[in-house]
């Protein structure tokens, strides 16, 4: 939570934050979309979500008054389940804010409509120097209503990745594991982040000048096994995609069968069908991937020339439907 103490500008607008200047019906629906989230979310009165600077000082009375409108929307019937006990006034912190905590029964509804945040790949475009253009980027279908591919890049997408990184070359004693939620970009820079700070480093020294440091695992070849993974993926399952990371091995289960009808034989000759297309179009347009025509061989291939002995594609386990946290 942040405080008036704290150096301005605040952090930018994300996945738990939010900016108002004033507190208007727009709280609303912010409130609904943070109710859907994944993590407490805080909406901060008072301040501009342009320069994210305090522009206003609410009066004890005028935080009273919010207090109390809140409270009337929250008690009433136009959210649905009840989120009683999840949206609380914390109007005794220096910074006025509202505080928004995930609910148990989602998806929570706001006068018979579910809200979602879009500030996760908003960020990302930002930060690529691109205009994001929700309707460009297929987040409509022809009732102007949000699709899949815009539940996939919003700040409550609920699929999910897991991280195990094992001690040893059996799966007896883990070292540390992390989930990985939200947008699917967040997903994969927060993902190979952390596989990053866990594939060790070595160094080789020989007779020449300088020393050969060599990853255990290929970067660019963990790069794009798990964008494949998670662009290519079956989103009609729960399951999380499972990455396992051994001494002796890394592996990647991803849910769902080859898509179309595909034969093994096919993908490793280079033969492509795009599961999710829209998510492969965003993603091209955020450089995650070359083109659309992206081969599922061709980390295998790219094993190969850095010393793999071995790549093999699995047919994975049936999953079974993840419950909702």
């Amino acid at each position: 939570m942040l405080n008036s103490s704290d150096a301005q500008p605040y952090p930018i607008e994300n996945e738990f934050i939010e900016y108002k200047e004033v507190f208007n019906e727009k709280c609303k629906k912010e409130i609904a979309a943070f109710l859907n989230g994944n993590q407490i979310a805080y909406i901060y009165l008072g301040v501009s979500d342009s320069t994210r600077k305090v522009v206003r000082i609410f009066t004890e009375q005028e935080k009273h008054a919010i207090e109390e409108q809140i409270g009337r929307w929250i008690s009433s019937s136009i959210y649905y389940p009840s989120p009683v006990g999840l949206v609380h006034v914390r109007s005794n912190q220096e910074l006025f804010c509202i505080e928004v905590t995930p609910g148990k029964f989602m998806p929570y509804f706001l006068d018979g409509k579910v809200y979602v945040k879009f500030n996760e790949i908003k960020n990302i475009f930002q930060r690529e120097g691109l205009s994001f253009r929700s309707k460009a980027l297929g987040f409509f279908n022809s009732d102007e209503k949000f699709t899949n591919t815009a539940f996939l890049m919003s700040d409550q997408s609920d699929f999910s990745v897991k991280v195990a990184i094992f001690d040893g070359v059996t799966v007896d004693q883990f070292k540390d594991r992390r989930e990985f939620v939200g947008c699917l970009p967040k997903q994969v820079d927060e993902i190979l982040t952390y596989i990053d700070l866990n594939n060790p480093l070595s160094a080789h020294i020989s007779g020449q000048a300088t020393r050969k440091e060599q990853r255990s695992y290929p970067s660019v070849a963990v790069r794009e096994a798990i964008i494949n993974a998670i662009v290519h993926r079956s989103y009609f399952s729960q399951a999380p995609i499972q990455i396992e990371i051994f001494d002796n091995r890394l592996t990647i289960m991803s849910p769902g069968p080859l898509p179309g009808g595909m034969k093994l034989k096919a993908v490793l000759a280079g033969q492509t069908l795009p599961r999710n297309p829209q998510v492969v179009k965003i993603m091209n347009r955020l450089k995650y991937i070359a083109n659309c025509k992206c081969k599922l061989a061709s980390a295998g291939e790219d094993s190969w020339r850095k010393g793999f002995s071995e790549f093999q594609l699995k047919k994975a386990k049936q999953y079974e439907p993840c419950e909702h946290a």
